[in-house]
């Protein structure tokens, strides 16, 4: 519950960028970002999704060390993505 809202609220017109990314809020937000998980950590697409939002990562068991629950459609999408650029670049060779 509330993993991807802020209790804080800033202002763009009177808040500083570097006063929101130094504060304790967003550090720890920044620290769920990071995925945890074994399926997560070694599939070949983290680089491109990040391991998803942590709040569909979140489950009671596991809490935060779970894979998205959109991971296979994240992955799907992604191959599409992929396989689409690498038709384009043959087309253009």
């Amino acid at each position: 519950d509330g993993a991807d809202l802020f209790g804080e609220r800033w202002n763009i017109r009177e808040t500083k960028i570097s006063d929101v990314l130094s504060s304790e809020e967003f550090l720890k937000y920044s620290e769920m970002q990071i995925p945890t998980c074994n399926t997560c950590n070694s599939c070949e697409y983290l680089q491109v999704c990040g391991g998803g939002m942590p709040l569909y990562r979140w489950g009671s068991e596991h809490q935060y060390d779970a894979p998205s629950i959109y991971c296979s459609d994240h992955i799907k999408v992604i191959r599409t993505i992929k396989e689409r650029l690498e038709l384009e670049i043959l087309e253009c060779l």
